[in-house]
């Protein structure tokens, strides 16, 4: 059985997406999350409830795997029982007075709207993969973990497809960008072979949701480009490079602030 994420996490020192992003956008957050790793002020209500819309998709997706018959409404049951356990769960919860009953109640709307726009051609190969690669030149691996598998029946393409949950629709550019389908592309080509196709599926927490599909490709170069950022990235950390980047949009609600402004 392969290893979970949280198994590959805890077992060796890593890089991760979001670890690459945080110090790219502000390397002295960087530093105090994962160097010192000093205890954040608060953690927002939006992880719990990203993770428990996770939870809900990849209940439709293992479904699809299986074969199995599930219905809409064990799919909200499954997500509104992740979301209490995630607050119940979560230190320093940070959210406003009805907060999380109204973000309960819209993501419900949200597992209506995935439920009607599922694709007939998608077929489930793999969920919720976990992986850890090497990266040439750095010391630690990148580890990090592939929401779905997907081979299209139509045309036999395989696809990796990465959940996500936005505040609005992503601009039609920001898929092309985003460094997680070029690290997820390589760890699949360093297993398979070959770089399979990418797609964002982005449910909107708006007041009427919507499924955003963003289909992406990546090539050997962009891989190449990315393996070069892990380096870059590498090379600051081990040269202690921490710096604030005042003009981030972390900032607004950075869980460091005060060390910051302390630094």
């Amino acid at each position: 059985m392969n290893p979970s994420l949280s198994e590959i996490r805890s077992s060796c020192e890593h890089y991760s997406v979001s670890a690459i992003n945080t110090y790219i956008n502000c390397s002295l957050q960087y530093f105090f999350k994962y160097v010192e790793k000093l205890k954040p002020s608060h953690t927002s209500i939006c992880l719990p409830f990203g993770t428990a819309y996770h939870t809900a998709r990849a209940f439709i997706a293992n479904a699809n795997k299986a074969k199995q018959t599930i219905t809409q409404a064990e799919t909200v049951a499954m997500f509104a029982d992740a979301f209490h356990a995630g607050i119940a769960q979560t230190e320093n919860l940070k959210a406003e007075e009805g907060e999380a009953a109204a973000l309960e109640e819209t993501g419900m709307k949200m597992i209506e709207s995935l439920w009607n726009s599922r694709d007939p051609n998608e077929f489930v190969i793999e969920c919720n993969k976990a992986f850890i690669i090497p990266v040439e030149g750095v010391e630690l691996a990148l580890i990090g973990e592939l929401d779905m598998l997907t081979r299209n029946q139509e045309n036999g393409r395989l696809r990796i497809v990465d959940f996500k949950t936005a505040a609005r629709k992503w601009p039609e550019d920001k898929a092309q960008k985003d460094l997680q389908s070029s690290a997820y592309c390589m760890a699949f080509q360093a297993e398979y072979n070959t770089i399979p196709d990418f797609r964002f599926e982005i449910c909107t927490k708006t007041k009427k949701p919507e499924v955003q599909i963003l289909d992406t490709t990546r090539t050997e170069k962009d891989i190449a480009k990315f393996a070069n950022i892990v380096r870059a990235v590498d090379h600051g950390i081990k040269s202690k490079v921490f710096v604030p980047n005042c003009s981030s949009f972390f900032c607004s609600d950075c869980p460091f602030k005060q060390h910051c402004e302390n630094w």
